[in-house]
């Protein structure tokens, strides 16, 4: 399977809404059953600074990945990160892909010495992808999103470039 990879385009948004209702996608991020179908093009034209990568299998958009970086001058060295895959596609390398294009981005353009990202501590899959890329548990933010009726807690993790 080829996967390509670029930037994202407004084109791109009602595949990413469709990608963010699925199951096993919908539940290990911070969307919601109903929310708008123009709030992820809102989101995109909005966006800034912030860089929005999409992969490309089969035609068609798999998976994003978003790297912001803050814009506090005090904590402009530090990035965050947030992912999502086509669940059809997950364990398919696409994840991966998205993170080692980013990780290059960070390093050698943006010149990062920080990334962050918070995942739920249930997502094994995520957090094994996070981990094969340096990222470090750094603690658990305890009760931070209501899923399925109930509070969860997320890991903090982040990815140091020491000097």
């Amino acid at each position: 399977m080829d996967i390509n990879i670029r930037q994202a385009s407004l084109e791109d948004c009602d595949e990413l809404y469709n990608i963010r209702q699925m199951p096993k996608v919908m539940e290990n991020i911070l969307s919601y059953k109903n929310e708008p179908k123009d709030g992820i093009k809102n989101k995109f034209l909005n966006k800034g600074q912030d860089l929005w990568i999409v992969a490309e299998a089969d035609d068609k958009v798999v998976g994003l990945i978003i790297l912001g970086v803050h814009r506090n001058p005090r904590k402009s060295h530090v990035g965050y990160l947030t992912i999502i895959v086509n669940s059809n596609y997950h364990g398919m390398g696409i994840g991966s892909k998205l993170m080692s294009t980013v990780m290059d981005i960070a390093d050698n353009n943006l010149k990062l010495k920080r990334l962050e990202l918070s995942v739920f501590i249930e997502n094994e899959r995520a957090i094994n992808l996070y981990k094969k890329f340096g990222f470090d548990i750094e603690g658990i933010a305890k009760r931070t999103a209501l899923r399925n009726g109930i509070y969860c807690d997320e890991y903090n993790m982040a990815r140091l470039l020491l000097d």
